[in-house]
This record gives structure tokens, sequence and C-alpha cells, in this order.
């Protein structure tokens, strides 16, 4: 189901319309995820090296064809949740460092190849050196695989309507403390941060839900965004109505549809959350300035990290220039303007 013209299946299209939406809007895509041990067909093979092969196979179809496309994917998900006990799935032994392998043989070097873990495990379990994601994700650096990120799952849902363990929960999950503590600790991985699949809840058993979604997204976003170590910050519904499990009725708020966690009503309308979210990433966290050229000296400028239009003004007429400034890099810009 590669092609624009493949059977739609809800919430999946094919995958080269959505690169064309991505082209067409600038946005960057991530692939989510090479492998999953809580969703493998009814089809796959019960030997596991049958198995092994049908998962390189996999990969490697994929590389081939959006390798150069899609430059982040999630490798493996959700791993600290495998239970081969309750998984009725034939995955082959150490499953996780062979897609890591595998991925590393056929993506491009320059991927970011991520291990992407469950949200409690992530953030209500802080044991320091010992925390769980943190001793795998070592793990797989230690052996030497090209694990070149971590996602860290933050789904504030799944408690139904028992509130009661949804503020249980703010003893570590929810917890300011807990959330830099937990980020200076995978910090030590030096690999890039993910914050990966938010939901924020909105439902009108909070009191005003839309008030409780925008208050707790402006809050943890500010506490993620402010680490160094953050890489990049993903919501996991855009729209009401769309959530992971399709429900039998729009109009029913069933499964993960029940914490209306988009960020779009399901009519596309913006909810109180996204409004916040725009106003922090186009206005509060975005820099401009002007900067009157110094001959012979440092010309420094001081900004978020990002992409920026720069415009050269000389005797001679005006230059622009779009330059990126990253985390990763010197930053330091050469320019020379050839008289004419």
């Amino acid at each position: 189901r590669f092609t624009t013209d493949s059977t739609s299946i809800y919430r999946r299209p094919p995958v080269d319309t959505v690169l064309q939406f991505c082209s067409k809007y600038g946005i960057t895509p991530k692939g989510h995820c090479l492998l999953w041990q809580a969703l493998i067909p009814t089809w796959a093979p019960t030997n596991r090296l049958e198995m092994e092969n049908l998962i390189e196979e996999r990969i490697r179809v994929i590389a081939e064809r959006y390798g150069e496309k899609i430059r982040i994917w999630d490798v493996c998900n959700e791993a600290l949740q495998w239970n081969p006990l309750a998984h009725n799935v034939a995955l082959p032994e150490e499953h996780m460092e062979n897609a890591f392998k595998i991925a590393g043989k056929y993506f491009p070097e320059s991927t970011e190849l991520i291990y992407n873990e469950g949200p409690w495990v992530s953030w209500n379990d802080f044991h320091g050196d010992y925390t769980p994601p943190y001793i795998l994700a070592r793990h797989l650096k230690n052996v030497n695989l090209p694990v070149r990120g971590v996602g860290l799952q933050y789904h504030m849902a799944f408690y139904g309507n028992d509130f009661q363990r949804l503020i249980n929960w703010s003893d570590q999950f929810s917890n300011q403390r807990y959330i830099f503590a937990h980020l200076d600790q995978y910090a030590k991985l030096k690999l890039p941060l993910n914050i990966s699949e938010i939901t924020i809840p909105a439902q009108p058993e909070l009191g005003n839900g839309e008030l409780f979604q925008e208050v707790v997204t402006e809050r943890l976003y500010k506490i993620w965004f402010s680490h160094h170590a953050t890489n990049g910050i993903v919501w996991w519904n855009l729209v009401d109505g769309t959530a992971y499990v399709k429900p039998e009725d729009f109009n029913n708020n069933l499964g993960e549809n029940q914490y209306l966690g988009g960020l779009l009503n399901n009519d596309m309308s913006s909810k109180a959350a996204y409004r916040k979210l725009d106003r922090l990433i186009n206005n509060e966290w975005t820099s401009s300035g002007n900067l009157n050229y110094q001959f012979d000296a440092n010309n420094n400028f001081r900004g978020f990290y990002g992409q920026y239009e720069m415009v050269i003004k000389t005797d001679n007429g005006k230059y622009m220039r779009k330059v990126n400034f990253s985390k990763y890099s010197d930053n330091k810009l050469k320019i020379i303007i050839a008289s004419k």
C-alpha cells in the first residue's frame, strides 16, 4: 500500500499520498514504526527463523523505497511492554537488537533511527541510572547498534473515566521535578530525545475540558522545549474522532476517541491548545533581528535554532538567502559577496 491508488484504510493513507502532502506544505515526515510486537499480522509465520527473514524483507523494502524521503524512523516500539508469555508472536530472540542491525544495514547512515518507548515506563519509573528505558537505550549503544534517538511517549489517557487514576499519575508522570529528572537522565545517553505520541485529554468530564487541555499542553511544552536534549515534540491525534482505533460512529467518542485528545475538532476548527501552541511556536519561540555588519570582526546573532531567511542589504543591492542554525553544528556562517 505504497502508491496513491492503493486501497484506503482508516487513519492510514498510502505513504506516497502522505509524502505528497508533506512536500506541498513543508512538513518533515517521520516513519512509525518498523517493528512492534503488538501489531503483527495473523498470517505471520510461527517459525522464528522465518519471522526473522520476513522482518528483514519488510525493513529492506521500506528502506529502498523511502530511505531518502523519510529520514526519521521509529525502529522499535514499546519494547519494555513486550511479554513473550502474553504476546503470542514468534519474534526472534533479541528482535529489537536485530531490527536496529537490519535498519542500519539498509537505511542511509544519516537516518535518525529511534527507539520509541511507552509513556508510563518513560515518565513514571524514575530510578536514576536504573531507569528502564535508559538501561535499554544504553545497552543498544554499548553493543554498537545504530540507535540515533529515543522517543518518549506521553499519553495522559487510557484511564477511561477513572479520574482518580489520572490524579494518582501526577506523583511522577505530571510532576515537573520528575519530568526534568527523566530528561536529565536520558540526556546522559547523548542522543536526541523526541517527546512522542502525546495525548492531552479535553473530555467534558474534566470540567472545562478544552481549558484543561490548553493549560496542561502549555506547561508541558514549555518544560520539554526548555531542555537541551529535546529534539522534537510529536502530537499523536491531530483531529478529534480520528484516533488509533476506528470508532463505530463518529458521533460516539469510543475507545481512544473518548479523550478528545486532538488539537482540532472533528470539523477541523482549532481548539484552545492548538491556538496556544501556535502562539508559542510562531511568536514566543521565533527570533528575528537586525545586524549592522562590522568589518574584520565576528558578527553575532542570538536566537532560537531553526531556519532563517537572511536579507543582506549593501550599496550594490539586496540579497536573500535561507540559512539553518542547529544545536548540532558550530553555526558559523561565512558570507562572500563578490563585487561586479
